[in-house]
């Protein structure tokens, strides 16, 4: 069973990301009040554990991918087959009735080293399936992270391991949430340097990125009130 993703293949995804967004102390909190988590582009479950480890209720948890091998490289991986309680679940986010018993219902989406494997257009129908899913009221949130560029952004480029990128701006991203959903969004970035937490991968990584004008962003995106 193998999955080539540059994210896997630089193990990134032992970064556990969505614990080290800015978001996540909010986030944490409001999945223990009871709110909602979908993590669209799960890969191996892995920021589901981190969510339960802090205490978030598992029945709160949805963890959505393409392969059912993300789910079962990830039962191997933490051992947790016969405790994990979340609901995962293996779906394409293209298709017409994706995730439809939770339209509606959702009350924060994270996506980690995901929007990234798309192009803009693919990601405008990916969004639109994510406001579907959302509760449509303030506060409804999504984080995550991506590949982003210093400069502007828009590039989609064939350097990473066979896989095409998309880099994403600030104005790049800002403007895809705007063309994806009727509401207003309150949209923060944050653009770091890239690391992996693999330090034996991350020359290899750097390379395939073409330097390091190449960065990881931090997004943040609140529903706004509906005017």
């Amino acid at each position: 069973m193998v999955l080539i993703y540059p994210c896997i293949e630089c193990f990134q995804f032992l970064d556990f990301p969505a614990c080290i967004s800015p978001a996540y102390p909010e986030v944490i909190e409001r999945v223990k009040a009871g709110e909602l988590l979908l993590d669209l582009g799960c890969g191996l479950d892995q920021d589901v554990c981190k969510l339960i480890y802090d205490r978030g209720p598992a029945e709160k948890l949805v963890d959505a991918d393409s392969g059912s091998a993300f789910h079962s490289l990830g039962y191997e991986l933490f051992e947790d087959q016969d405790t994990l309680k979340a609901c995962l679940i293996t779906s394409d986010v293209f298709a017409d009735k994706f995730l439809e018993e939770f339209r509606g219902k959702v009350d924060i989406v994270f996506m980690g080293s995901f929007l990234h494997l798309f192009t803009f257009d693919q990601q405008t129908i990916i969004m639109k399936q994510v406001f579907r899913l959302l509760r449509h009221k303030p506060g409804s949130k999504i984080f995550g992270r991506h590949m982003a560029i210093s400069e502007a952004g828009g590039a989609f480029k064939t350097n990473a391991i066979g896989w095409s990128l998309y880099y994403h701006s600030p104005d790049t991203l800002q403007k895809l949430l705007d063309g994806a959903s009727e509401g207003q969004w309150d949209l923060s970035t944050s653009l770091i340097p890239y690391s992996s937490a693999s330090s034996a991968k991350l020359d290899s990584a750097m390379k395939w990125q073409r330097g390091d004008h190449v960065k990881q962003m931090y997004f943040t995106a609140e529903l706004q009130p509906f005017t």
